[in-house]
């Protein structure tokens, strides 16, 4: 899985638990070719040197357990908050939380509606735009009697559950037409980074360039189609509010592995959709020729290729559908052998930014 490092020889590097406890560094063949290496933290400070917070980074995720996308998402933005991704990572952070804690809301609200409407249908669209009115309050105070009755519970432990079952559906939403959930932002990013993509390819030269962007298109489309699979299985879920949430209770930790399939499908793809989209991937000096700019481009899209995630291997699995057959073939630009200290400054620096940009 993708961690937020910020070294310059370290983006692209990704993560997973070893069976000697902690974690093993993932890095791609500096070849370009196929393959990746399989490395621990010792041969990685061997190859450069990592900032103050990578190394806090990789120390604290090596101690926590059951490592998935959102763990290290969190992980991540607590580094942030203590300000070792600089000033603007750090206050990235505060409003990453505060964003978090709003979607929780949101999702258990809905989550609560959902399943008022189950027991007590009245044709309300749940979406976020529901609005808390004292004739729906009294509605749900009436229909959890019924509910909890009926589940043989409390009632405040239908409405805890339902709390807890939020948190998990916050990033995803509650429902198809829940568009602002972190994810789905995210999906509609990489779908839109496609569209731009071939929109940039049309009329140019059949260059390197022009390869890379081609590639980048065709796996994005493909990440943006899988996940659209994934999601469909994750909100199947909410047809049967009761049912999901005696299962939320019987095996919680099968309920949350169905719901962070999206993040796994997705996992990578914010810093790809971040080099495309911000302007300090592309700055625009004055006096600047088109061939500048050109190369400046040509320059991102060689780093936006490094950072292709392939699909999670489960991903027929989870969704029916056989998604292999349609990955692009590519090769990865690799590291370069040696940088001077000032582009690895401006590397860490530019990184840094792309770290406060995440959500």
């Amino acid at each position: 899985m993708t961690a937020p490092f910020v070294s310059a020889m370290l983006i692209g590097v990704r993560i997973r638990p070893s069976a000697r406890g902690g974690i093993e560094m993932v890095m791609p063949n500096p070849s370009g070719r196929r393959g990746v290496y399989i490395t621990p933290w010792d041969d990685i400070q061997g190859l450069c040197q990592p900032t103050v917070h990578d190394t806090v980074l990789y120390r604290r995720l090596g101690q926590t357990s059951g490592l998935v996308p959102e763990t290290v998402r969190r992980v991540a933005w607590e580094i942030a908050a203590e300000g070792l991704g600089g000033a603007a990572a750090r206050r990235a952070a505060a409003l990453a939380k505060a964003a978090d804690e709003a979607e929780h809301l949101l999702a258990s609200f809905l989550l609560l509606i959902s399943l008022i409407e189950e027991v007590d249908p009245t044709g309300l669209i749940i979406d976020a735009q529901i609005r808390r009115t004292p004739a729906l309050e009294e509605r749900a105070r009436a229909a959890l009697g019924t509910i909890a009755s009926g589940m043989s519970w409390s009632r405040a432990a239908v409405i805890g559950e339902i709390d807890a079952l939020g948190r998990h559906f916050a990033p995803v939403g509650v429902e198809r037409s829940d568009s602002r959930a972190r994810l789905r932002v995210l999906l509609t990013r990489v779908q839109a980074l496609a569209c731009s993509l071939r929109a940039w390819l049309d009329g140019r030269d059949n260059d390197d360039a022009a390869g890379l962007a081609r590639t980048i298109a065709d796996a994005a489309s493909l990440a943006a189609e899988a996940s659209d699979a994934t999601l469909s299985g994750i909100h199947d879920q909410t047809r049967d509010m009761r049912g999901l949430l005696r299962r939320w209770r019987a095996h919680p930790d099968t309920i949350a592995e169905h719901i962070g399939r999206l993040a796994w499908v997705l996992d990578g793809w914010e810093a790809i959709c971040l080099m495309w989209e911000l302007p300090v991937m592309t700055p625009n000096r004055p006096g600047d020729r088109g061939t500048d700019r050109i190369r400046d481009r040509s320059a991102v899209l060689r780093a936006m290729a490094r950072l292709i995630p392939a699909l999670p291997c489960q991903i027929s699995d989870w969704t029916g559908y056989d998604f292999g057959a349609n990955t692009p073939e590519r090769s990865v630009p690799g590291f370069p052998s040696v940088e001077s200290a000032a582009r690895t400054l401006a590397a860490v620096t530019r990184n840094e930014h792309l770290r406060a940009a995440y959500r």
